[in-house]
């Protein structure tokens, strides 16, 4: 296999630079074509350049699979517009093919590039096009990291609708938890409102026994310690400390 010629595709990638329309520049089956060394399609340049029109364009020509295709780096044309914040750009893509909204590069996925760099509307517009099994997929890392940069862009929204007692105590990729990081942020909470949100992260942490559960709680009195007024309690799911008043 030869080596792709990018000299040829100079003229498409300054008419893309000065937001020029390149109907006339390209041929149909070229709508894929990689076009710098990084391997970035025409695609990916007219995204990360911001030409809504162009990009508009090019979606509409590409299959569902060349929407798919990644640069060097792994980075998908929507993982590029979602890092830039154009959400009409995801738009056009997502309509196109709903597959992209779970690929990944080594950043995570378009939502966790979203929160990352604080792009409020287009992480909304993601989030809003996950299914609820898409959403019970997300792995441990991938959800601290997620939920963590929701906090910190202040998309509480987002953060709620997450599993938060999965991923609140889990490290993200900086080793912190999102309850930590959430500690850190007291401008969270307006003068008035300072507990709705502790309130309701608290409350879909909360796990609540069930009734057979409760009779089940079962305390061997042989096993009671009394350290300094501390005993073991022995329950379904493995002992827990009560300080005895």
């Amino acid at each position: 296999m030869g080596k792709t010629n990018y000299i040829q595709y100079v003229s498409v990638l300054k008419a893309i630079e000065s937001g020029k329309n390149i109907c006339g520049l390209i041929l149909p089956d070229e709508t894929s074509a990689t076009i710098t060394c990084s391997r970035k399609t025409i695609l990916h340049v007219a995204t990360i350049a911001g030409h809504v029109e162009i990009v508009k364009y090019l979606a509409d020509l590409m299959e569902e699979k060349e929407l798919e295709m990644p640069d060097i780096g792994g980075h998908t044309a929507l993982c590029a517009a979602a890092s830039n914040g154009i959400t009409e750009m995801a738009r056009f893509m997502v309509r196109k093919n709903s597959a992209l909204l779970s690929i990944e590069d080594k950043c995570g996925t378009p939502l966790i590039a979203a929160s990352a760099k604080g792009h409020i509307d287009m992480a909304r517009y993601l989030f809003s096009r996950l299914s609820l099994e898409d959403i019970k997929k997300i792995s441990l890392d991938r959800g601290a990291r997620l939920l963590s940069h929701c906090i910190v862009a202040k998309i509480f929204d987002i953060a709620l609708k997450l599993p938060v007692a999965r991923f609140a105590f889990a490290p993200n990729d900086a080793g912190i938890s999102s309850v930590y990081v959430l500690s850190q942020m007291p401008t969270a909470f307006p003068s008035g409102n300072r507990l709705v949100f502790w309130q309701q992260w608290i409350y879909s942490c909360i796990r609540v026994p069930s009734v057979s559960e409760n009779r089940a709680i079962n305390i061997d009195r042989q096993n009671l310690t009394d350290r300094g007024n501390i005993i073991q309690v022995n329950g379904p799911d493995g002992d827990f400390p009560l300080r005895s008043c």
